[in-house]
């Protein structure tokens, strides 16, 4: 075998084992990313469950005082107190999200009708709570939507795009 043979066939592995080890280091960050996100879907129902409770817990405050309440928001009220938070997409989180937050509206809407109760110990008692998991979900959503843009780089890497597409990495949606 000539020396410029030799030469090219070295080269051509090297360069072989350096595309592969950076393969291997997208992989991994990858992979990274994607745990990470799943980790956070499951602490979004967690979080769900808790803004649940805590609005379930001011409806049976408000029904206590005697706010008359609208149909549609008892309505919300059974809706909620029977949803699953069985989160495996950004899309679930994002429906989930909304019928909540809907309810909380509607409740806080009917609540400072009457001052005596908005104001009332009791109400902040459970309002402040609900404050912090509303704070602990916004920030849930800025880090999962940080390690999607992680998750894009890596994804939407010239030289691994198909590979990635291939190993089933698939776009994913921001939470909102």
């Amino acid at each position: 075998m000539s020396l410029p043979l030799r030469i090219t066939i070295w080269v051509l592995c090297i360069l072989a084992l350096v595309y592969f080890l950076w393969f291997l280091y997208g992989l991994v960050s990858i992979r990274g990313f994607a745990e990470r996100m799943k980790r956070k879907l499951k602490a979004s129902a967690i979080l769900f469950a808790s803004k649940r409770d805590l609005l379930l817990s001011l409806l049976a405050l408000c029904k206590k005082s005697g706010i008359d309440l609208p149909e549609n928001e008892n309505e919300k009220a059974t809706k909620a107190r029977w949803t699953k938070f069985e989160i495996r997409k950004a899309e679930d989180v994002e429906l989930i999200s909304k019928e909540l937050s809907d309810f909380e509206k509607q409740l806080m809407r009917s609540a400072s009708s009457k001052e005596a109760v908005y104001n009332s110990p009791e109400f902040t008692a459970l309002k402040e709570p609900l404050d912090d998991v509303n704070a602990n979900y916004r920030r849930l959503v800025a880090t999962y939507d940080s390690d999607l843009v992680g998750y894009d780089y890596w994804r939407k890497s010239p030289l691994f795009r198909v590979l990635f597409f291939l190993l089933g990495f698939r776009k994913k949606k921001r939470l909102v």
